[in-house]
């Protein structure tokens, strides 16, 4: 009848202990040896022999040492790598519970954000209505969503956060009086209004007025220059072409022309300006107008004539 052996499970504290106990082993043969070939040396012939084989006794041993290293070695890396499996094991369920407190946490807190958001928002629009229709609530509630005036924050009351929201709009309507009562026109003034609205910042809804102004100076400054070159361009041309005919016997004075209903204007166009202008022509003449077109088309004007 086989005898029958009932299996044990090795405990992690039996496998750090059957490392231990295999190399103090190691150890123990090692002090023999260590104390057999103590003070050995070389006399004749034969203890030359024997100091050869103690040599190879040696070497042997420091093989067996590096043998049992690695395998107590090996031994204590299993035992490590089971402990830490116990220790995932054990915090799994504790992982998953932080992570669900998280979410709840994360859940919650865009909740109560929520809330404020909405409770601040009809408190602005029940207060302030005229404001709110110029400034939606979502330009006030960007200037809070950080810094030192977060009003999301968990340490910002709700009572505060409403002054804050006063203090905005209270600001607000400092900024339109004041602009109300600048010396500028009416369009800088809706127009400084609008980016004041938009931004939120005086500064900025002057410094946009400042630069309407100089853009708006070089603008007409540069349509004077051109103006004046076109002019005198014409002024060369139209002495050039008359130098340039024959002199004709002096005609009869001839009355002056009768005005008509409509008044004859010429609308004309040059490469070195963006835009038509269009001067009005007084008491000319079929023929000055002929030469008019032939001096324009001398200089690289294009346009034409009409009446209104």
């Amino acid at each position: 009848m086989s005898e029958v052996v009932e299996a044990q499970a090795v405990t992690l504290a039996d496998q750090l202990d059957l490392a231990r106990r295999s190399f103090e082993d190691v150890r123990a043969k090692v002090a023999d040896k260590l104390a057999e070939y103590e003070g050995a040396t070389i006399t004749d012939e034969e203890s030359y022999k024997a100091m050869k084989r103690y040599r190879a006794d040696v070497r042997k041993l420091m093989g067996e040492v590096d043998a049992a290293k690695k395998a107590c070695t090996k031994q204590y890396k299993d035992a490590i790598r089971e402990f830490e499996a116990q220790v995932r094991e054990l915090t799994a369920p504790l992982d998953q519970m932080q992570g669900d407190m998280g979410r709840e946490v994360t859940s919650w807190e865009a909740r109560k954000r929520d809330m404020r958001r909405e409770h601040l928002r009809a408190l602005y629009e029940s207060v302030y209505p005229q404001l709110a229709q110029l400034v939606p609530f979502e330009r006030i509630d960007a200037l809070h969503v950080s810094g030192e005036r977060d009003w999301y924050k968990a340490s910002v009351s709700e009572k505060r956060a409403e002054g804050w929201l006063s203090e905005d709009a209270d600001r607000l309507a400092r900024d339109e009086q004041t602009l109300n009562n600048l010396d500028m026109s009416d369009e800088e003034r809706r127009e400084c209004k609008a980016a004041l609205f938009e931004t939120l910042d005086m500064g900025a809804a002057i410094d946009s007025v400042k630069r309407r102004r100089a853009e708006e100076a070089q603008r007409q400054a540069q349509m004077e220059r051109v103006a004046q070159m076109e002019s005198e361009r014409f002024e060369q041309a139209y002495a050039a072409q008359h130098q340039q005919e024959p002199q004709t016997p002096a005609r009869a004075p001839q009355s002056a022309p009768q005005p008509t209903q409509r008044e004859l204007w010429l609308l004309f166009h040059a490469q070195t300006i963006a835009e038509e202008r269009r001067v009005k022509v007084e008491g000319i003449t079929t023929q000055t107008r002929d030469e008019l077109v032939c001096i324009f088309k001398a200089i690289g004007l294009t346009g034409r004539f009409y009446r209104e």
